[in-house]
């Protein structure tokens, strides 16, 4: 199953047991280099909620935050 987004691609196994985040690479995600905007913060927060919407038990959370934050763009993830 496949759910996408304009932010990330997320993939979830047949079976459920698994699933991955590709995240999408667009210009102005952040707004400056090394500087946390309060529109990343807004955006990191929104696509948490849609990913938990989706991920009801095992999502590692602080792994997706991490992958967020430091912008790790166009590599499957889980």
């Amino acid at each position: 199953m496949r759910n996408n987004s304009l932010n990330y691609k997320l993939e979830i196994t047949r079976d459920g047991m698994e699933a991955y985040i590709t995240l999408i690479d667009e210009k102005g995600f952040s707004e400056e280099l090394n500087e946390i905007s309060i529109g990343k913060e807004k955006e990191i927060k929104r696509i948490i909620e849609e990913v938990k919407s989706k991920i009801k038990i095992g999502l590692m959370e602080d792994a997706l935050i991490s992958i967020l934050y430091n912008e790790i763009y166009n590599e499957k993830k889980f």
